[in-house]
């Protein structure tokens, strides 16, 4: 089986080289191609990748990709992707690593479960441990009902990684269900995400940590401004409500107006961006029959008090009782099974 390891490249000099290293360690030994993408930072990001493949006589196809300028991490995501010839892809962020048996972990899952589309494995966020803390790692599995997954990944509270690091992908799967990443939006992730776990059929998790996430004050996301940030995710909530679709098609709903009562309407500054979800929410809590609610809703636009009461409680409690509603639905089905 042969992996692809797509890194997007874009001003990380202090960091690249172990990640790039954490590559050259692996000790998988099926066949690796690592595509470099080149991202025209203004750094010498590239000149230390050109210093440490130089001197790199592994088994690992390196290849660099270059942009003619620069287009940010979803365009470079999709440049690797489009170029990969593996059969299952792979991303790693620039600042980040992996550990050395990763691959090697990942593809044991693919050999289990030839017919596995994702494989996901548990990260280590540093300093902070939270998402290796999560119960998702504890319960290793295999997974073959896309329902489960849909509710596992817009339900209420714990969810499944949105994060395209640290996944395992099927190459055919993403050219067959299209799943490229939306350029020009900082929260790629979060809409891609939405549609694969719509997509997925079967997708394993493995216990083991195969992904060293570091947090940096100096991201792209910790140093957009908040309003920058509500009007990426308008950007995403307002593609992912084109998505929506049968099954847990309320659950689906709420999980978008959850993230736009806690993302977009605190922040945003664009007030026809506000008034144009407004709408589409209003749309689509009548076609999940939460009357009632949907005229709540655009009432509280014009009633601050309401609004409030509205956003902050009503919402979040009915987004809740609905997930747990289906998750009581599916341990009583995972009993029986």
């Amino acid at each position: 089986m042969k992996i692809s390891v797509v890194i997007p490249v874009y001003n990380v000099e202090s960091y690249i080289a172990p990640c790039l290293q954490s590559v050259m360690d692996q000790t998988y030994n099926g066949s690796i191609e690592c595509l470099i993408v080149d991202d025209c930072g203004n750094d010498n990001s590239m000149g230390v990748v050109e210093d440490m493949l130089g001197e790199y006589q592994g088994p690992i196809d390196f290849m660099v990709l270059h942009h003619k300028h620069n287009r940010g991490l979803s365009a470079a995501r999709n440049t690797g992707m489009e170029a990969a010839s593996g059969d299952y892809v792979y991303f790693v962020d620039s600042d980040d690593a992996i550990s050395p048996d990763c691959l090697e972990l990942l593809a044991k899952e693919v050999s289990d479960h030839p017919e596995v589309e994702v494989v996901q494995g548990a990260v280590e966020s540093i300093p902070y441990k939270k998402y290796y803390d999560l119960e998702l790692y504890k319960k290793p599995r295999f997974v073959d009902d896309n329902d489960w997954m849909r509710f596992n990944a817009y339900k209420y509270g714990e969810r499944l990684p949105v994060n395209a690091t640290n996944k395992l992908l099927k190459k055919t799967f993403l050219e067959e269900n299209v799943l490229t990443f939306k350029e020009g939006i900082n929260n790629e992730d979060e809409l891609w995400s939405f549609i694969l776990y719509k997509r997925v059929r079967f997708w394993s998790v493995i216990g083991e940590k195969t992904y060293l996430h570091y947090h940096r004050s100096n991201s792209i996301m910790d140093t957009l401004s908040d309003q920058r940030r509500a009007h990426n995710m308008g950007v995403v909530l307002s593609e992912a409500l084109k998505a929506i679709d049968r099954p847990l098609r309320d659950l689906q709903v709420f999980r978008c107006l959850y993230s736009f009562v806690k993302y977009v309407f605190p922040y945003a500054t664009d007030r026809n961006v506000v008034k144009r979800l407004y709408i589409k929410f209003f749309i689509r809590l009548l076609q999940i029959g939460k009357v009632n609610l949907a005229f709540g809703f655009v009432a509280g636009f014009f009633s601050k008090s309401r609004r409030k009461r509205l956003l902050y409680e009503t919402i979040p409690q009915v987004y809740k009782k609905i997930s747990e509603e289906y998750g009581s639905r599916f341990d009583k089905v995972h009993e029986q099974s």
